[in-house]
């Protein structure tokens, strides 16, 4: 974990967590990009150089908003200047001003600051999580205060951009047939949690196949939105356009990511299983859908999920189609990925190496987390993220519940997807070979794809623009469902 510094630490499998950490540059975290954007930059106003002294009485949230205030003023300086020696040599006047203007491309206007979560950290700091209104988006700015008050760290996490559905309410993919289906609204879930959900329904009165949407990680909204991004809105009208019903919704994480931010990091079954077996139940009693054909379609840390959702889900289900699963344990993933970055951002040093073996350290530490709660080191310690969520997350039981799959799956990689890669496609290659029988699990290669289901290599410095997922893919898809849906109920 980097820590001190400006620079935020990129989380992966969701990724509940490719949005939560997130770069100025695109750093990519399985479905999770970075604070760069294509849109020209916004404007802002003439800095006005120099920090305001801090009275002694000031509390650490004060200079987290006055921190935050001088940054939406343009006073960059001024910014830079209340960070402590090791801040201030990684955030100077020119990196603030970067940082800023790149999120301002993605979100649009900053307009305000609203409530704050406070969280103790380590050696005194204050950890200030601050809610952030922008002219087309939202984001939590995590400021770290240590006990002189001075800002000791800056992230930006939990970046979300917004549309109004009514600008574009359909896919502009070619696969797409506005008049061939109906969208109406509705919701998931049981209190405390009800999620808002969208239902795709072909015109026709017949009983179709249906499919429910899994998210990666991070709090994604029902269309898994990554900047222009939308693949579950061009699937699911994808599928309605084909006469396949299907059901997205709002993720745990995004729903509530200001009333209860920790839903998202409680354990893996409270933040993705149990919303996934609520809609699986929901879309069974629409109208339109042949309840004994309901298919799950998992998207990155979704398509991890799956043989989860299969053993505590108690609704049937006809198929699963895991898009660019992970395979290799989450802790191993992040490492690499941060690793990655700490190479791409830093020269080599003797910091770096240290950075590289306390990232090292903290995975061996999830490796060797109890079963049972005990002393569990912090999530400071832990590669961010709770002992609840890695214990939940089971990962030596992976394969075993992959083995457990007796409905029809189908895994898809894609060639140029630098999240999830050639290493995860082997693992669930090796267990397709293993498994019986194994005309169950059909692995499928698709050279040009990347992560967000469209050809070309995302890097670091491509543009968040639009695309559609890949007509070939989700023809594909559709044959799929539509074979299985002949041999199902």
């Amino acid at each position: 974990m980097w820590r001190r510094t400006w620079l935020p630490r990129s989380f992966v499998l969701d990724a509940d967590i490719v949005h939560r950490r997130m770069k100025h540059v695109v750093s990519f975290v399985i479905v999770g990009l970075t604070l760069q954007a294509c849109a020209p930059a916004a404007k802002t106003p003439t800095a006005q150089v120099g920090a305001p002294a801090r009275s002694v009485e000031e509390s650490s949230e004060a200079v987290g908003r006055r921190f935050l205030a001088l940054l939406a003023a343009g006073d960059y300086p001024g910014a830079s200047a209340m960070g402590d020696a090791t801040m201030q040599s990684k955030f100077d006047a020119a990196a603030a001003e970067r940082v800023w203007t790149a999120t301002q491309r993605k979100l649009g206007t900053f307009q305000r600051v609203g409530a704050v979560r406070v969280a103790a950290g380590k050696s005194g700091n204050q950890r200030l999580f601050f809610q952030t209104a922008f002219e087309h988006g939202e984001a939590t700015l995590l400021v770290v205060v240590d006990p002189k008050g001075s800002v000791a760290g800056f992230w930006i996490e939990g970046v979300h951009a917004t549309s109004k559905p009514a600008d574009q309410p359909f896919s502009s993919a070619s696969y797409v047939r506005p008049d061939l289906f109906a969208e109406h609204s509705t919701t998931i879930g049981i209190a405390p949690y009800v999620l808002p959900a969208t239902v795709s329904v072909p015109k026709s009165n017949e009983k179709h196949a249906a499919v429910v949407f899994i998210h990666g990680s991070g709090p994604l909204d029902r269309d898994e939105s990554v900047g222009a991004l939308k693949p579950f809105r061009d699937l699911a009208q994808g599928f309605a356009s084909a006469g396949i019903v299907s059901l997205r919704y709002d993720k745990r994480a995004f729903a509530y990511k200001t009333t209860a931010p920790e839903v998202a990091f409680a354990t893996f079954e409270a933040s993705t299983i149990d919303d996934a077996c609520a809609a699986i139940d929901a879309v069974r009693k629409e109208p339109s859908v042949d309840p004994a054909k309901v298919f799950v379609v998992g998207h990155s840390l979704g398509g991890y999920a799956l043989p989860t959702v299969v053993a505590r889900c108690k609704t049937p289900i006809a198929g699963l189609i895991a898009l660019a699963p992970a395979g290799r344990a989450l802790q191993d993933i992040i490492v690499a990925q941060r690793e990655a970055q700490l190479v791409a951002s830093e020269p080599p040093s003797a910091a770096r190496d240290a950075k590289v073996a306390d990232l090292r350290a903290q995975a061996t530490k999830v490796r060797a987390l109890p079963t049972t709660a005990a002393n569990d080191p912090p999530a400071s310690d832990l590669l961010g993220i709770p002992a609840s969520y890695w214990r939940s997350l089971d990962h030596a039981s992976f394969p075993k519940r992959v083995s457990a799959i007796s409905v029809p799956t189908l895994a898809t990689f894609g060639g140029n997807d630098v999240q999830v890669t050639s290493s995860d496609a082997a693992v669930w290659e090796a267990l397709a070979q293993a498994h019986e029988p194994r005309e169950t699990l059909d692995i499928r290669r698709y050279p040009s794809l990347n992560h967000f289901l469209f050809s070309g290599r995302m890097e670091a410095s491509t543009p968040l623009t639009a695309h559609t997922a890949d007509a070939n893919l989700v023809g594909d898809l559709v044959d799929w469902i539509r074979a299985r849906s002949r041999t199902s109920g």
